[in-house]
């Protein structure tokens, strides 16, 4: 039945196996590999990032409000995937805010750029050093965590930049939006696509982001320490507290198509980049 499936390569390859080998009962050896494969791949292609439920963002301003969701104490993670599909003048800055609830260095309980985290404690303000920028066209997953001990940044899973941090996230009153920080004077807008965002209230490990960097959250609203995730086929905090269900602003829409969705997990795996 492989041949008629179109996949007789499939059965070749078996047989050729079971004749090296010699095995005698080629239909149970068939049937063991046929299972191995299924076990394998299904997980997989259940696993693939969804290309068609994106948040876009097309220009300033573009960004998602989903209120005041101030993170307090000395543990966060913030994540989301991100493909950035207009130039920008090279500084650092300029990539875009994924997340942010910030105005400037003073008021900083986070914001989480393409390349960089940055946050204010009680002790100041801590940025992770400049690393290698993302290119056009391409999805990424980025995030920041802050233990009370180091503030750290991740692409595509891999720790990129870290710094030495202590004390507790400053609170602000700021709007935490998606895309763009509330007060929109500078051209921050981050230009492009943007899914899965998560914002906790602990510490994420490293394991634990590699995970889930394309794997959408099964049952979010009993997992410990998640406050807020939004995937956008709509603009519902899919953990549950409607006090953060999401909001558009400006040119900003839902339910979008990423062409180049899939996340490739071949860039800037070595630091320095």
């Amino acid at each position: 039945w492989l041949k008629k499936w179109g996949i007789s390569f499939i059965f070749k390859a078996v047989n050729d196996l079971t004749n090296f080998f010699n095995v005698k009962s080629r239909n149970l050896f068939l049937s063991t590999i046929i299972i191995a494969c299924f076990l394998f791949l299904v997980p997989q292609i259940c696993k693939s990032q969804t290309c068609n439920n994106w948040g876009q963002f097309p220009s300033q301003p573009s960004f998602v409000q989903v209120g005041d969701l101030d993170v307090p104490g000395n543990k966060i993670t913030v994540e989301a995937l991100i493909n950035r599909t207009a130039p920008w003048n090279g500084i650092d800055l300029f990539q875009g805010d994924v997340v942010s609830k910030h105005e400037d260095v003073s008021d900083c309980n986070y914001v989480l750029r393409p390349s960089s985290a940055e946050i204010t404690t009680t002790n100041g303000y801590f940025k992770t050093p400049t690393i290698c920028p993302i290119q056009l066209n391409k999805t990424y997953h980025v995030a920041l965590t802050y233990d009370g001990v180091a503030l750290k940044f991740y692409r595509n899973g891999f720790l990129m930049s870290e710094i030495a941090a202590t004390g507790d996230l400053i609170q602000n009153n700021w709007q935490t939006q998606i895309g763009l920080y509330f007060n929109q004077i500078t051209q921050e807008n981050f230009i492009g696509f943007i899914n899965e965002v998560k914002i906790w209230n602990v510490v994420r490990t490293q394991d634990e982001i590699k995970s889930n960097m394309t794997v959408s959250l099964q049952n979010p609203e009993s997992i410990p320490g998640l406050l807020a995730y939004y995937t956008f086929d709509n603009l519902k905090n899919k953990q549950g507290n409607t006090s953060w269900d999401g909001k558009l602003g400006g040119k900003a829409s839902i339910n979008k198509t990423n062409l180049q969705c899939k996340l490739i997990i071949d860039s800037c795996n070595i630091v320095p980049c």
